[in-house]
């Protein structure tokens, strides 16, 4: 909203707001624009006065009701005001607005609401629509005596192998056929190009399943270590001649990891600049998992999903027996929904400490999110929000907003006492 003039000349300094009989006055150089309220899409662990998240002029807004903020009786107003905080906005639903002159005094109510919020991280004054981001998973894995990484949207799946028998190969290549998961497939060396001591095949092996678009086999691992995030700048790439490059980062411990891509998902990362934008094969978001928990959609990140349940309504302890029992978590009340919901299905999901909880959902889907996608960053939201989410997104021409989740900890957990359901056996979880 550009600055104003009046006919005798003074300067148009303040926007004014009014809502439940009550009259604000914000910098002009806060306002953004005024609209109709558009069809809001609930916001998880949001309350009253907040409304929800819509989309104004292609940015994603959290909408408040200012009367509910300034007098605590809900407001009727059908004007939305959209006000610059941070780098992002918020949209406050109005009784009226207008443009004003003369001394603006900064609202307390208003000024402390708004701080309670977690602003968008970015240094410019504006929000951006953006390709979507994909955050570089991936899975540590220690074979021929080194550590080395591969994406987690490369693997299948991970679990012990048991030796059947060797194949003969037409390469000097060792195979064998190893039963994993009750069924048997073909093993090959992991590819790794950096030299380490040669470990022989024990009964104690690990098999990494990996899919490619003609063939499935098991990469053999002496060990798991687990989960890692690696931010893309840490990415290094060594050009090789006749050879495709080298992909490599430095850990904590001042190591080379090289990164195996069997799928040739980091195919932007040997250029000069890494890049970190979904190739254009991957730009369906098919590595994300669909959620419906109450009235909230989820993206569930691959790397965050472990194994999917049928369902978690039987055989629920009271308290954890075993080490490898798991918390059963109601989705929608760990998001803050009270209503009627339907936790029917759950699926395993790993937390930033490593930790493991079964998430139980109304509903699973593993459709494939469209081309089409808007994605942005997750703007201005409440703060326990941001613990839980760092995107939104929107289906195609849909109204209805996507919450992509992040990596949370087991911390936030036990002040949810009302979304525990109870604890899943070991054994139970692996019997599906």
């Amino acid at each position: 909203m550009a600055v104003d003039h009046s006919p005798s000349g003074a300067t148009i300094t303040a926007l004014r707001l009014e809502a439940g009989g009550r009259v604000l006055q914000l910098p002009i150089g806060d306002a953004v624009t005024t609209a109709v309220p558009a069809v809001l899409t609930p916001l998880p662990l949001a309350v009253a006065p907040v409304e929800g998240m819509t989309v104004i002029d292609d940015f994603p807004v959290v909408q408040v009701d200012l009367s509910y903020l300034l007098t605590g009786v809900p407001g009727t107003g059908r004007t939305v005001v959209v006000v610059r905080q941070g780098n992002s906005r918020v949209a406050f639903r109005t009784d009226r607005s207008s443009l004003a002159m003369g001394t603006v005094v900064p609202a307390t109510e208003l000024a402390g609401f708004v701080r309670s919020f977690t602003p968008t991280d970015g240094g410019s004054s504006e929000q951006t629509v953006s390709t979507y981001v994909l955050p570089l998973h991936i899975i540590l894995l220690k074979a021929q005596g080194r550590v080395f990484g591969v994406p987690a949207v490369s693997v299948e799946c991970i679990n012990r192998v048991t030796p059947l028998t060797n194949l003969r190969s037409t390469t000097d290549e060792p195979r064998s056929l190893v039963l994993l998961n009750d069924e048997a497939l073909p093993s090959r060396p992991i590819p790794t190009r950096l030299g380490g001591e040669m470990v022989p095949i024990s009964g104690e092996e690990w098999g990494v399943v990996v899919t490619l678009p003609n063939e499935r086999f098991v990469w053999m691992a002496t060990s798991v270590l687990g989960l890692r995030t690696v931010a893309c700048e840490k990415i290094r790439s060594v050009a090789i001649p006749d050879e495709s490059p080298l992909l490599w980062y430095e850990d904590e411990q001042g190591d080379f990891v090289e990164l195996i891509d069997p799928a040739g998902v980091l195919g932007g990362f040997c250029s000069i600049v890494p890049t970190t934008r979904v190739p254009k094969f991957m730009a369906g978001l098919r590595s994300d998992l669909q959620l419906r928990c109450g009235p909230f959609r989820c993206l569930l990140p691959l790397a965050m999903t472990g194994r999917v349940l049928e369902t978690v309504m039987s055989g629920l302890a009271k308290q954890k027996v075993a080490s490898g029992d798991m918390p059963v978590v109601n989705a929608a009340r760990l998001f803050g929904f009270s209503g009627e919901c339907n936790p029917c299905r759950g699926v395993v999901v790993t937390l930033e400490d490593d930790r493991r909880i079964v998430l139980a959902v109304d509903e699973i889907n593993a459709d494939t999110v469209s081309q089409t996608t808007e994605a942005w960053h997750l703007p201005a939201v409440p703060t326990p929000v941001s613990r839980y989410f760092d995107g939104v997104l929107r289906e195609g021409n849909s109204d209805t907003l996507i919450y992509r989740l992040r990596g949370f900890s087991i911390d936030l957990l036990p002040g949810c006492d009302e979304a525990l359901m109870g604890w899943l056996p070991a054994q139970r979880i692996n019997s599906f």
